[in-house]
């Protein structure tokens, strides 16, 4: 899913029904969206070389207010956007990751991203990674295209890759997906399963090097 300045003003749309909310939200989201980090290229700031950053710098009141209502939005429609493909979806999905890198009767590519907050108090050492800073664990599915078919953010930083992708919904989605043969693409830190394919540890032959380079 792709988080783009028409997708936000849709969810803005579709979450304020009332006329004067909506309009309210919409003049307040096409002031943020254009000045807080989605500054398109022929607008002024970005033709001359300011950061995005400095665009805004005294609306943080203003951002924070209407940011609490667009993310209510995102939330609300996410599982519309956010989800695996469909059982016609699949030869199509399966073709893009083929032309990538000729591995077949893929539809998926699944990896944990740390997103750095600040702790609740007393429960610090929970949030802090392997890095040693604090974050959530979100687990990301991506489609070749980089589409994000699945995401789960319920874990804090020092659970492990494995553990969130045990307690998410993929592997029952995967498992009903078994009788099509086909199969997410994970690094080292996943198990190899039936429908999880992981790279090969210490590779002995040319084929399983070939293979290694391919999941890459």
């Amino acid at each position: 899913m792709a988080v783009t300045p028409a997708a936000v003003r849709t969810a803005a749309v579709r979450t304020a029904t009332a006329g004067a909310h909506r309009h309210w939200l919409l003049k307040s989201i096409g002031f943020n969206v254009n000045q807080c980090g989605f500054a398109p290229r022929s607008s002024t700031a970005y033709r001359h070389g300011v950061p995005r950053q400095r665009i805004d710098l005294t609306s943080h009141c203003h951002t924070s207010q209407v940011l609490s209502r667009v993310l209510s939005a995102l939330m609300k429609y996410m599982r519309s956007y956010i989800v695996f493909p469909e059982e016609d979806e699949l030869a199509t999905v399966k073709g893009d990751f083929y032309a990538l890198g000729h591995s077949p009767n893929i539809i998926g590519a699944i990896d944990g991203t740390h997103v750095a907050l600040v702790p609740p108090k007393g429960s610090e050492q929970v949030y802090r990674n392997r890095k040693s800073y604090h974050s959530m664990n979100v687990q990301v599915v991506c489609l070749a295209d980089q589409y994000i078919s699945h995401v789960n953010a319920k874990f804090p930083g020092s659970v492990h890759d494995a553990y969130v992708m045990r307690n998410s919904s993929v592997p029952y989605v995967m498992e009903q997906l078994q009788r099509h043969r086909v199969w997410l693409l994970g690094d080292s830190g996943y198990p190899n399963l039936s429908w999880l394919l992981t790279p090969v540890r210490n590779p002995r032959t040319r084929a399983e090097e070939r293979y290694n380079e391919a999941h890459g």
